[in-house]
């Protein structure tokens, strides 16, 4: 993840043991953007996922595309492609309203993935 001054409001310490956490928290705080404040809270885990959840208190309504793409530049360079997975309904995990979530794979380029992924499922990816 990409290095960029911010500052945190809270510091995580999670004592769960490591072998039961799915995610390691590195940051959580807020960033304002154009007078809005936003939740964030960035992660990774072992397998080589990186996470950044975004959330408006008081969860009254979705970051926009263009909150999500500027929160994405603080925490990956501006030329790393990450997704914004929608699990299929029976695998929602809804733990709170309102949050948005951005996934990477550490050293993988995930549009080059997706190209791979559409070709040997006979589409191209656009």
């Amino acid at each position: 993840m990409r290095d960029r001054f911010v500052i945190p409001y809270k510091s995580v310490e999670d004592k769960t043991p490591a072998s039961k956490k799915l995610m390691m928290f590195d940051w959580e705080g807020c960033i304002w953007i154009d007078d809005r404040k936003y939740h964030v809270l960035a992660s990774r885990n072992e397998e080589g996922w990186e996470h950044v959840s975004v959330s408006t208190p008081p969860a009254k309504k979705l970051p926009s595309w263009d909150v999500l793409s500027r929160i994405k530049n603080c925490f990956w360079n501006e030329d790393e492609d990450v997704i914004h997975w929608i699990p299929k309904q029976e695998e929602y995990v809804n733990l709170h309203p309102n949050c948005m979530h951005l996934w990477k794979i550490r050293n993988v380029d995930m549009g080059d993935l997706l190209d791979k992924l559409a070709k040997e499922h006979g589409n191209e990816h656009t």
